[in-house]
């Protein structure tokens, strides 16, 4: 076994916050650089998954994770439907971006 610490095996998911007393969920997607907007809503519905609201009903947290899959399913059909299609974003060429601007128009999840 390795006497490296997590952290060291694996940094990409350890980030700093030194110098903060608290992050919300918006800092810790900028943290890890999350920035496509299915993704982003997603994340923000799993990190706070049947916390909100009347907390007695197991429905809250049903539904806040099937609106994740709804917009990773969003995601996936983005993907697929920008295949073939070059997008461009802040001035840079990609393909198979999601919920981006694509022959003009604004997409989203």
């Amino acid at each position: 076994m390795s006497d490296l610490s997590p952290a060291q095996r694996h940094p990409h998911y350890f980030k700093s916050v030194e110098g903060l007393t608290h992050i919300d969920v918006y800092r810790v997607l900028s943290l890890f650089e999350v920035t496509d907007p299915c993704i982003a809503h997603a994340v923000k519905k799993l990190l706070v998954a049947g916390a909100r609201g009347d907390k007695a009903l197991v429905s809250t947290l049903d539904r806040d994770v099937k609106e994740a899959i709804d917009s990773l399913q969003r995601w996936q059909e983005i993907r697929r439907e920008n295949a073939d299609v070059p997008v461009t974003l802040d001035s840079k060429l990609f393909t198979g971006a999601a919920s981006v601007r694509v022959g003009g128009t604004g997409e989203d999840c």
